[in-house]
């Protein structure tokens, strides 16, 4: 089909250009219109004043019950006794229902009915005033309280039945919301059509989208190019998606919704998410430009743009009192940031207070949930999951909250079935698809884990956490090529997330390339410092501790020491800190500070193998000292490193069952591998474990 872009008066602004109340209709000016006239798609007078309409508007019938009673003429009005009312409200002028004609009022019937969700009464009372006037802007409105019933079906068919959709641009972007309701994705782009009709093309140049006009609401070609982003979304051809919700933006800057689209919706890395916003303009916002501006920037991701969103929070907390208690919006931002800094317990704080003043802040919750697991406070979500599905069945956000506490208690069959039902409310939730994925190496079935991370990637191509995933599971299957072709995609996305540093150093280190993989650890080092600053926690500590064992395998043991003393700063209870810094005193003969290390690597976890091992040797080579610390025997030996990694680690060879080696043994070995393993380079077969964040 065709469509006609339509050039009749406000067809091109928003839809409160064709509200009941704007004064100046042909119906009202000819009385009781002819039922026989066909459908009027230009019925509003285009001298009519958009103040005034508004104004109409907000003295409605509606309007006017809510406001207080007027004080008696002899007293006078004071602050304490006046009238609490907005605005606008207060300033509208009182409208005389009886001066209207018999149109109108069935008019404003209606439209109270279906401010006040009133279905029945304003389909009755939209029913007969279409029936009496046959206009396309009363169609319009009818279709609208069918849509608010749940009939999208009947608006179709009432849109449908004159052809109104082809004559009416608004018309038309009804229909395709209700064909998009109704699943009918084909029909929904036949009716928007697959490209912008507005978009002027001139000879040799980009479209133009200069604002012909701005009425102060969101443009209706702007809304259909929302819509049919939509319809590309749910037929999964997300590159088009994302060229609609861009173009949708271009054309009016308030349709922040397309915004949150490609945002949060994943489809811009976080660099192409800052190119978009510095290219658009808000000076058509005018007073408003840097409060909106702000808002924008704090939906921006953190990674690529700390300072800026810093800046923002910083803007509208200091020139509109706009901070963590009074907005949902600059409480979400803080809290991302403090989750992408690792700093869980202060996010959780932060999530706490906005979620006790609105429990049902979809904004923040997400957030609270994945920072509740990473807590693994199961207690807390399950009696957050349990509110949720109580107060809010229908949200994708409930159900991922049934399904992250199922995760938290390694119950993965169960979460992945709810994860499921998420994804099936809301098919872009990332955070329901991420976990998804999950469950899946959770349970070891790799081969189900790689497809839905594949899929995942595709319907998320700004998010880098997808691909670094499956780079993850090429890690565990040993398949180093395609790990780093994966984590090398992640890397083009984002190059400055501290985790996916870390993976990057991690499979280098495996790979035997030890320099490249202190290159990326180093990196992930330096963004968390830029991030958290001295305070080191979460990831922090990982990607420490793998640069200590990089720096071991290089031969640099004053670094490696210094960086596992570092870990122990931030956390003195860090087993696998004591235990590298056991392993390396002992190599440097340092045995008096190897065995206090290792002691303190047992009393945190008495089971650990490979502590008692080393820790067996340092004792045995301790008695060697106290005979001669020259001695021969202890000059020349190197320390027995075939028994580790017995605990997951990467290679070596498990210590005999028989027990503990008698000192003779062990001196015998001494002899044995006397003068091996004594030159800096050589330091085959010390592989230790490292920390996967």
């Amino acid at each position: 089909m065709k469509m006609s872009p339509g050039r009749t008066p406000g067809q091109r602004s928003s839809t409160l250009a064709i509200s009941p109340f704007v004064t100046g209709r042909q119906a009202r000016s000819r009385g009781r219109p002819d039922a026989s006239a066909g459908p009027s798609v230009a019925s509003i007078n285009p001298n009519t004043s958009r103040l005034d309409a508004f104004q109409a508007i907000v003295s409605s019938p509606l309007g006017r019950k809510t406001q207080a009673p007027q004080p008696p003429s002899t007293t006078t009005t004071t602050a304490a006794n006046a009238p609490s009312l907005s605005t606008a409200a207060a300033s509208a002028p009182e409208l005389d229902a009886s001066s209207l004609s018999s149109v109108e009022r069935l008019r404003l019937w209606r439209h109270d009915a279906l401010m006040q969700h009133m279905y029945a009464a304003a389909s009755h009372a939209g029913q007969l005033v279409y029936s009496l006037t046959r206009d396309a802007n009363d169609a319009f409105w009818l279709a609208q309280v069918y849509f608010s019933q749940g009939l999208p079906q009947r608006a179709v068919e009432l849109l449908t039945a004159d052809s109104l959709h082809e004559q009416s641009v608004v018309c038309r972007y009804l229909v395709g919301k209700c064909l998009l309701a109704l699943h009918k994705y084909d029909e929904a782009l036949d009716t928007v059509g697959e490209a912008n009709p507005f978009k002027e093309e001139p000879e040799g140049g980009n479209g133009d989208y200069t604002d012909h006009g701005d009425d102060g609401g969101i443009r209706i070609e702007s809304s259909l190019c929302l819509l049919r982003g939509q319809v590309y979304a749910a037929l999964n051809s997300i590159a088009r998606a994302t060229e609609c919700y861009t173009e949708a933006l271009l054309v009016d800057v308030k349709n922040l919704e397309a915004f949150q689209k490609l945002t949060d919706g994943n489809l811009l890395s976080p660099r192409e998410q800052w190119d978009l916003l510095d290219s658009l303009d808000f000076s058509v916002l005018g007073d408003n430009e840097a409060l909106i501006r702000g808002m924008y920037t704090l939906c921006c991701s953190p990674y690529a743009g700390r300072d800026r969103v810093r800046a923002a929070q910083a803007l509208l907390s200091d020139e509109y009192a706009l901070d963590t208690r009074s907005s949902s919006a600059v409480a979400r931002s803080h809290a991302r940031t403090l989750y992408h800094q690792g700093a869980y317990n202060e996010c959780l704080t932060l999530c706490e207070k906005v979620v006790s003043a609105d429990s049902l802040d979809m904004d923040i919750l997400p957030t609270y949930i994945l920072t509740l697991q990473q807590l693994q406070a199961g207690n807390k979500l399950f009696l957050t999951a349990h509110r949720l599905c109580e107060q809010a069945p229908r949200s994708a956000v409930a159900w991922f909250a049934v399904a992250t506490y199922y995760a938290t208690t390694r119950r993965t069959h169960e979460a992945r079935r709810f994860y499921a039902k998420s994804l099936v409310m809301d098919p872009a939730f990332a955070s329901a698809w991420l976990g998804f994925v999950h469950t899946f190496t959770a349970d070891g079935e790799q081969d189900q884990a790689l497809a839905a991370g594949a899929t995942a990637a595709r319907f998320f191509p700004g998010n880098h956490l997808p691909n670094m995933f499956l780079g993850m599971e090429y890690m565990a299957l040993k398949n180093w090529a395609l790990a780093e072709e994966y984590l090398t995609l992640a890397y083009d996305v984002c190059p400055t997330d501290p985790a996916l540093l870390n993976e990057m150093g991690v499979m280098y280190y495996h790979r035997g390339e030890y320099a490249r993989s202190k290159k990326y650890l180093g990196r992930a080092m330096d963004e968390v410092e830029a991030t958290s600053g001295s305070t080191v926690q979460g990831t922090g500590l990982a990607i420490q501790l793998n640069l200590a064992h990089t720096y071991r395998l290089l031969g640099d043991d004053d670094r490696a020491i210094r960086c596992a003393k570092s870990v122990l700063e931030s956390s003195p209870r860090n087993a696998d800190a004591y235990l590298t810094l056991g392993f390396l005193y002992l190599r440097g003969n340092e045995l008096e500070k190897a065995i206090d290390s290792l002691h303190r690597t047992l009393a945190l976890r008495p089971t650990c193998i490979q502590a008692q091992e080393l820790l067996l040797s340092a004792l045995e080579m301790n008695v060697a000292v106290a005979v001669d610390k020259d001695h021969p025997l202890l000059a020349g030996a190197p320390i027995p490193t075939e028994y580790w990694g017995t605990q997951g680690g990467m290679g070596g060879k498990k210590r005999p069952s028989g027990g503990l080696s008698a000192p003779r043994t062990v001196a015998k070995r001494v002899r044995t591998n006397e003068g091996a393993g004594d030159r800096p380079g050589d330091r085959t077969g010390e592989h230790m474990d490292v920390e996967e964040a």
